[in-house]
């Protein structure tokens, strides 16, 4: 009977990362995966020409751990930075809307209502109230209002994390702005006053990059990597 360190059940993107982190403090890790391929709801495919994104389409330049992993498995070469759009719009009552991209646009745009716009501007103003078990629909709603949660802030989550806001973690989806509220008050409060990041001394720094990326091949790709980097047993 074989015997292993540590035994992971999934080969999602958060199991593959488990996997990752105990190789590389050398434990004998052992991954189970069901599925044919690795990768869970982040999974890319070429289709009539077109590149399909089953789950999320792009990451944050801001993850620094993730750009410690991408360097790990040796893809930083296959990493494309997203064109800037020159406009953005979001599906609301049958419409597409579009978003607002200068100060001008964000009081006139029919994004939100009325009442939806002075809400979400009131960001500074409204009371700190961050909590461990805040839930990235619950910071939303509390910082900038139901209709930003509803029509802003989800189609965000679900475009990079392809989750559900109303499960995932606020801590774990927005580190930054959850530390914000935390120690600000609010999110732009917390934002002008927040002393410059601190980098573990053990870990490889590698340089902020501003913006959305993914893959030439889509962020399925990152999966395949991390399966293809991790050692195999018979």
């Amino acid at each position: 009977m074989r015997t292993c360190d540590l035994a992971v059940i999934g080969g999602g993107i958060a199991g593959l990362a488990a996997a990752w982190r105990a190789h590389g403090r050398g434990l004998d890790c052992v991954l189970f995966e069901a599925a044919r391929a690795v990768g869970g709801k982040m999974r890319s495919e070429r289709k009539d020409g077109y590149l399909i994104e089953h789950g999320p389409n792009s990451f944050l330049g801001s993850a620094a751990p993730l750009w410690r992993l991408i360097d790990g498995v040796g893809l930083t070469d296959a990493v494309i930075a997203a064109s800037k759009p020159s406009t953005r719009y979001i599906y609301r009552n049958r419409c597409a809307r579009k978003l607002p991209m200068d100060p001008v646009s964000l009081l006139a745009g029919d994004y939100l209502s009325a009442w939806g716009k002075a809400r979400l501007l009131a960001e500074p103003f409204v009371p700190g109230g961050a909590q461990e078990s805040d839930t990235a629909w619950q910071f939303a709603q509390r910082r900038l209002g139901t209709e930003a949660a509803r029509y802003l802030m989800t189609p965000f989550v679900s475009g990079v994390y392809a989750g559900d806001v109303h499960q995932l973690g606020a801590r774990d989806a927005f580190p930054k702005l959850w530390n914000c509220e935390r120690s600000g008050g609010s999110m732009t409060i917390g934002a002008m006053t927040a002393p410059p990041a601190q980098t573990d001394p053990h870990e490889k720094e590698l340089p902020a990059r501003r913006g959305m990326f993914s893959f030439r091949e889509g962020l399925g790709a990152l999966p395949k990597a991390m399966a293809q980097a991790l050692p195999t047993h018979s």
